[in-house]
C-alpha cells in the first residue's frame, strides 16, 4: 500500500492496541485484575515489556509511512503534521481510579509521550471515574466521549462543560454548517475541537468552511 499510494492519500497510525487493553487481553479479565493484588509487580513488569515492544513497533512503522513528511490522519479523519493518534484504554472501565493511576496512567503516558497531536478515547461511563487523571496528561488535546449502550437519550452537556474547562476540546458530529458553529462557540474555548460531518459534494464541503470563515 505504501508503495503504491505513497503522495496519493495519508496514512493513519498503525495502532497495536496498548495499555492495560493488551494486558487484559492476554491474561483475561478475571486473572488481569486479580494481579493488581496478588502480583502488583508483575503486572508492572508486564507493562513494562510490552512497552518496549510498542515503542520497536511505532518506530519502524514512522519510518515506513513517512510521517514526518505526510503527516498522518486518525480513524476520525483527525489530521496532523507529525504523528497523530487516538489512544484509549477500555480496561479501565471496570477499575478504580486507585489501580488505573498506578498501573495504567503512567504507561499510557509513555504511549502519548511518542505522539504530535493526541484524541483520547473515552469509552463507556465507568471511565470517567478517570476523566480528571486523563485531562491532566497535558499532551492530550481532544477527548472522544462515548456513553455506551444503555445511556441513550442522556444530556451529557455538564460532562462536555467539565472537559472544557479542563481545557481540553471534544469530539463531536456535526449534520450542518450550523450545527458545527453551534458546537464550535459552546465548546470550543480551548481552541481545539474535532468535527466529524459529511459532504455529497464540494459545495457543501465549502459551506462547512465558510461558516468558518475559511
Amino acid at each position: 500500500m505504501k508503495r503504491k499510494l505513497a503522495g496519493k492519500i495519508i496514512f493513519g497510525e498503525g495502532l497495536p492496541g496498548g495499555n492495560l487493553d493488551q494486558l487484559s487481553g492476554l491474561r483475561g479479565t478475571t486473572e488481569f485484575m486479580m494481579d493488581f493484588f496478588d502480583n502488583p509487580e508483575g503486572v508492572h513488569h508486564a507493562m513494562r515489556e510490552m512497552q518496549k515492544v510498542f515503542d520497536e513497533f511505532h518506530l519502524e512503522n514512522s519510518k515506513l509511512m513517512e510521517y514526518d513528511k505526510y503527516g498522518s490522519v486518525t480513524r476520525h479523519g483527525f489530521y496532523s503534521d507529525g504523528i497523530a493518534g487516538v489512544p484509549q484504554s477500555d480496561a479501565a472501565f471496570s477499575i478504580g481510579k486507585e489501580h488505573f493511576d498506578e498501573f495504567g496512567l503512567p504507561y499510557l503516558k509513555q504511549e502519548i509521550a511518542r505522539l504530535d497531536a493526541v484524541e483520547y478515547h473515552l469509552d463507556g461511563i465507568g471511565n470517567l471515574t478517570h476523566l480528571e487523571s486523563i485531562c491532566g496528561i497535558d499532551k492530550i488535546g481532544i477527548i472522544q466521549w462515548v456513553p455506551g449502550a444503555g445511556t441513550e437519550g442522556r444530556d451529557w452537556i455538564s460532562l462536555y462543560e467539565d472537559i472544557t474547562r479542563r481545557g481540553k476540546g471534544i469530539c463531536f458530529g456535526a449534520a450542518t454548517p450550523e450545527e458545527a458553529v453551534e458546537l464550535w462557540n459552546k465548546y470550543g474555548s480551548s481552541g481545539r475541537m474535532v468535527i466529524s460531518c459529511q459532504a455529497k459534494n464540494k459545495a457543501e464541503a465549502e459551506a462547512y468552511l465558510k461558516a468558518f470563515d475559511c
